[in-house]
């Protein structure tokens, strides 16, 4: 059965972000169709026409994963997902910004080259404007809204894991690490996904790397998850080697970004480049700090609570009634 928010503060959280959402994309395709429908042939070899479209692409993408988010933390009632979604909306904000910055030299270059019909800008001025008051306006509200909706699923742990204070401290880690999982996807996606784009020599040896990693990262994420919920030892202890050797692969192309050899081809999407990449960093290590934190608490009773499913009550049950057992035996010692 599909979730239905049911008190006002849940109702107010999903329809302001959907709307806001709704509006800001539709702006963003307008851009978007406005913006390619203008260009010449010519402009597949400019790089500039690369980066408005991925700028364009990532923010549409970004809001309508940040919808899903949403949807999702009110139906988990996850109250690690709503701070993670303040700070993804602060993220928007600051993109748009970024997007706004790079629309005007990037459409003067491409005018100048001749591979755009005329020039577009006072076009985009407006909505570019638009969009960034909208996204800076959603910011606002959402830090005080989520507080709200934080406060209302403060108890939601001890309903679902009625057991003793640090069966509750383990539960909270492996859901600070499934919050960071689903924030990895975008950020992830996002950094390799423009590093491909943005890049003009196709035969390099990088590009062949990042085209190999985007499909693994994603199956690497996937796994995690698994593992760590089903307390795999072998499998654990396997992707907690994968996120280390992917954290390495984030460091090493951050600095291609910046090095001399590389400096005019990501020059023009610089900023935004070093945005992703530097979330990706900081993610890729929270998540591997998260794996090994979850990994210590296997086999101290968690796994019935956070598997599902009719023998996973089963497992709980028992599990708190040995434990209750053991305090009683401690009581009348």
């Amino acid at each position: 059965m599909l979730y239905r928010p049911t008190t006002r503060w849940t109702w107010v959280f999903f329809l302001c972000l959907l709307l806001e959402s709704l509006v800001v994309m539709a702006l963003e395709i307008a851009c978007f169709i406005t913006f390619t429908t203008r260009l010449r042939p010519k402009a597949d070899q400019v790089s500039a026409s690369r980066i408005l479209h991925s700028f364009l692409s990532l923010i549409i993408i970004g809001l309508f994963y940040r919808s899903v988010l949403a949807y999702d933390m009110l139906a988990q009632q996850n109250t690690i997902q709503i701070y993670g979604i303040c700070v993804y909306s602060i993220v928007l904000s600051v993109l748009s910004g970024l997007q706004y910055s790079q629309f005007f030299p990037s459409t003067a270059v491409l005018s100048d080259g001749y591979a755009m019909d005329d020039y577009p800008w006072p076009i985009y001025n407006g909505t570019l404007i638009t969009i960034i008051v909208l996204s800076t306006m959603s910011c606002c509200w959402i830090l005080p809204v989520g507080w709200k909706l934080s406060e209302e699923f403060a108890w939601v742990v001890f309903q679902k894991v009625e057991a003793d204070i640090p069966m509750r401290s383990r539960y909270w880690t492996f859901q600070i690490l499934i919050s960071i999982l689903k924030f990895d996807v975008f950020f992830f996606l996002g950094f390799m996904v423009q590093a491909v784009v943005i890049q003009t020599e196709r035969a390099d040896l990088a590009w062949r790397m990042t085209i190999v990693v985007i499909p693994l990262s994603c199956v690497l994420l996937w796994v995690t998850a698994s593992s760590v919920r089903h307390e795999s030892r072998t499998w654990t202890l396997a992707v907690f080697a994968s996120h280390i050797a992917l954290e390495a692969f984030f460091v090493w192309w951050f600095e291609r970004i910046f090095s001399q050899r590389s400096y005019e081809d990501f020059f023009p999407a610089r900023k935004s480049l070093a945005l992703f990449g530097g979330l990706s960093s900081f993610l890729s290590l929270a998540t591997i700090i998260m794996i090994y934190m979850c990994f210590k608490n296997f086999g101290k009773g968690l796994k019935p609570y956070v598997c599902g499913g009719k023998e996973a009550r089963i497992m709980g049950e028992r599990f708190e009634t040995s434990l209750r057992q053991e305090y009683s035996l401690v009581a009348q010692a």
